[in-house]
């Protein structure tokens, strides 16, 4: 899956992936993961590059920011045009976003991440997964598949993860008890900022615990 391959080494292989394109991808994760030598994965809004949403609450990565991380290998997966459920609207609609989406990575030159998408609100059903391969994209992440099992069974319908919790032994246990289902963990998350639910300390906790351990 991207280049990660699963059950094919005698430990657990760990992807990092970011919803929304937030500006702590760039201020926080990119540089405790790069710390590393690791990258990860930020699905983002089109339409939200370089601003700030959410009244104010929720700035977003600029384009520079993010040629910087691609350069550094970090990849782009799409999440759509807004945050629209996919499955909310008209399917003229949700193929706009979609598309929309797509085209600005490959209009930007991120070539390489044109074949990966997240559901909005992990929402999706059988006719949204069709728009989605007729645009290339192979395979899709959600929430909201069980069990949490390595290799997937539907590369469309991936859910091999956890979300991001607000402690670290939170987070330590979850993965832990991901890594005894399948070879393949998925850790994501959402805005890491201090008072919001996920802080940079303990993202950097965690990480550093993955890297030990």
């Amino acid at each position: 899956v991207a280049g990660l391959y699963s059950n094919l080494i005698s430990r657990p292989a760990i992807a990092f992936s970011f919803d929304d394109g937030n500006m702590s991808d760039y201020l926080t994760c990119y540089p405790v993961l790069k710390a590393k030598g690791w990258t990860g994965t930020s699905y983002i809004i089109s339409d939200d590059i370089g601003l700030t949403v959410n009244n104010g609450k929720d700035p977003r990565l600029t384009l520079s920011q993010m040629q910087e991380m691609y350069a550094d290998g970090w990849t782009f997966g799409i999440h759509g045009k807004n945050s629209n459920n996919w499955t909310s609207t008209t399917l003229a609609v949700t193929e706009t976003s979609i598309k929309t989406c797509r085209d600005y990575l490959y209009n930007n030159g991120f070539k390489n991440c044109l074949n990966h998408a997240a559901y909005p609100e992990n929402e999706y059903n059988d006719d949204v997964i069709a728009i989605l391969k007729r645009y290339g994209i192979v395979y899709a992440r959600t929430t909201n598949e069980f069990p949490f099992l390595s290799p997937a069974a539907d590369f469309m319908k991936i859910n091999l993860g956890f979300h991001m919790k607000a402690t670290l032994q939170e987070n330590i246990d979850l993965l832990e008890s991901r890594i005894k289902l399948g070879g393949l963990v998925n850790v994501y998350a959402h805005p890491i900022y201090e008072g919001r639910t996920l802080t940079p300390e303990v993202f950097e906790q965690f990480v550093d615990y993955i890297d030990t351990n």
